[in-house]
Parts: C-alpha cells; structure tokens; sequence
C-alpha cells in the first residue's frame, strides 16, 4: 500500500460511525453533550479582542512611538543643560585660578610646569569637543551636583599648595615625623632615589608592577596624544561631603569605580577642590562629617601608600591649639575602614 493510500484509509476511519459489537452503528455524541452545567466548560487562556480596530493598534503604536520621542527629547534636555552648567563653571573655574594666583590671565590662562615649559589652558569650545556621549551618559548616572575642575597639572606639587596656602587657604602636612607625611616635592624630576617618589595613573597599588607615571613620564606622554598636556580637566563629584562610607580598603575601591567607569583623584584634582571651597567659604570633605577622600589615582612608591586629604579643626601640630585647615596624608592601601571612601569622578582629559 502506497503512502497516499494509507492515508485516505486512515481519514475514510476517522469519519465513519462507531459499530459496537452487536453489529448496530451508534451515532457518535453531539458536540457539548458531556457537559452538565456551565462549570464544565473548559476555560481558555484569554488573548487579545477580536474587534480590536485598527485605528486603536495604530493608536496604541502612535503611544509608544511618542513616549520614546519624549524621553530622547527629555535626555538630550538634560544633556544641554549639564553643558551650560558646565560652560558657567568653566569661567568661575579661570576666575578661582587667577584668584590664587595660578594664571596670571583669564583671557590667556597659562602655566609653567615642572620641566620650565609653557602650558596654555584648553579653551571651553576645546573641551565641549573632548566630552562625549560616554562621558556624559556616566556623569548623569554617578556624578551628583557635578563640578567642572581645570587643573594645573603641569605645575609644581609644591608651589600649587604654597599659592593656595598664601590667600588663607590652610593647608598644613602632617607632622614630619609622622611616616604619612607628604613632602610635596615627590612630583619633581630627577628624585633621589632613597626618596620618596609619586607616580599618576596607578593601574595598581604595587611598588614593582604599579603601572603608573611620574608628572615628567606623564607631561612627555601626554603630548603625542592631549593638546594640552599640561592640564587635566574632570567633572567630580559636588557634593561638599559625602554620605557613602565603605569598609573597602583603596584596592577595592579603584576597582569598584573603575568598573563603572568612573575615576579616582589625583592630589593636584583635590587642591584645585579645595580651592573651590575656599572661595565658597565652605570646605570640601569635613573630617567631622566621617569622610576622609583617597586620591586614587595617586601613589607613592616608596612608603606604598595612597595619598588622601579631609578638612579637619583639629592642630597643625600636636602642641598647637585647634585650628581648622586641610590636612593632606598618606595611608597603606590594605587599610578598611569606615570613614574612608572616594569622590568619583570622571576624567575627561
């Protein structure tokens, strides 16, 4: 028997009567004659009205076609916002410099960094041009009550501490005897090597495998790459202090941030915060408040350890009464602790 064959017998059998085995044929039950009452009907998923018109599919499309429109146009809102936001710190950010005494010129804002080079400052339009949609999409995210800081990179450790400290900045080291302590000389060319040496970008907080580069590796490697060298522009955190505290040591913490995307500080970042607060007249990372800030993106070598800085009301030294000012430290990178924490940031160049 053929395949066809086979199945025309098989329908011929499916559409005949039942024949019992008396030999007399029995009609099959009428559809539904099983069913007593209304509770035995089986009840079937529901699915979408049958009468559903077109014009109320083309409605409902029409819906969410619009409410997409509203939030790209409710995102690219905000983004215009930020960048005013931004471009009004940018001229407050020249004044702060002047002010200090880092430039001499808002109008051709210029710096002489470590090698006795001439570094000019990047222009707004510059760093419109440098912010990205990656950046910007991370700062609405991360970054609250963002603050545009332009930083003097390229200029001596020491000097930008001593121009802030002349115009009642107060920023004080930590006792020299204490082995925390930050000489400020540690970005300059040429260290000896019995000492201490500070090293930007750490990939690690590793003596051997730190990854990082001094302010002379950093200034020579910027230049086949940044325009501008010499300075390092960043949307931190505004926030005067904040509320998130870890009990993550500073190795935890990098990779934490740098997973999304994020950035830690450099000391040179935070001088330039500081500043802020002090023409503000409020100060930034109050030590009373249970946060001290690690600058992850600093190192130093020969004591491996992590710079960090707080506003404190405590001595400048230990037989000194009182008085409040910024305190700049080091500390071990294994250190937990739950006053201790990062302001994110967000580098762009």
């Amino acid at each position: 028997m053929g395949i066809f064959e086979g199945a025309a017998n098989a329908i011929r059998k499916i559409g005949k009567k039942k024949t019992p085995a008396n030999g007399q044929t029995q009609a099959l039950p009428e559809a539904g004659a099983n069913i007593k009452n209304e509770k035995d009907v089986p009840k079937l998923p529901e699915g979408p009205a049958d009468d559903v018109s077109i014009s109320e599919i083309r409605s409902k499309t029409r819906g969410s076609v619009y409410r997409k429109q509203a939030v790209n146009e409710s995102e690219e809102t905000e983004r215009k916002d930020l960048m005013k936001s931004l471009e009004a710190q940018y001229r407050k950010r020249l004044q702060t410099l002047k002010y200090f005494e880092l430039i001499d010129d808002v109008k051709n804002p210029v710096i002489t960094g470590i090698d006795n080079k001439q570094y000019p400052a990047p222009t707004m339009d510059e760093i419109r041009l440098a912010i990205t949609p990656t950046h910007l999409e991370i700062i609405k995210h991360y970054i609250h009550k963002p603050k545009l800081l332009i930083v003097p990179i390229a200029m001596p450790l020491k000097s930008i501490v001593k121009k802030i400290e002349a115009k009642k900045g107060r920023l004080s080291e930590q006792n020299k005897a204490a082995t925390n302590h930050i000489d400020l000389d540690e970005d300059l060319p040429n260290r000896p090597q019995d000492k201490e040496q500070m090293v930007y970008f750490p990939k690690l907080f590793d003596k051997e495998n730190h990854g990082g580069m001094t302010k002379s590796e950093l200034l020579q490697t910027s230049r086949g790459h940044n325009r501008f060298p010499g300075w390092q522009v960043l949307v931190v955190d505004g926030r005067k202090n904040l509320p998130l505290k870890t009990q993550d040591n500073p190795d935890q913490i990098k990779v934490d941030i740098k997973a999304k995307g994020l950035d830690g500080l450099v000391i040179e970042d935070w001088l330039m915060l500081h500043a802020e607060g002090v023409v503000g007249g409020q100060p930034f990372d109050d030590f009373r408040k249970g946060l001290l800030s690690w600058f992850l993106d600093s190192y130093l070598i020969k004591s491996d350890s992590v710079p960090t800085g707080h506003w404190t009301t405590g001595a400048y030294w230990v037989s000194q009464k009182p008085a409040p000012h910024a305190d700049l430290s080091s500390g071990n990178p294994s250190i937990r602790s739950d006053y201790t924490g990062s302001r994110p940031a967000v580098r762009i160049f």
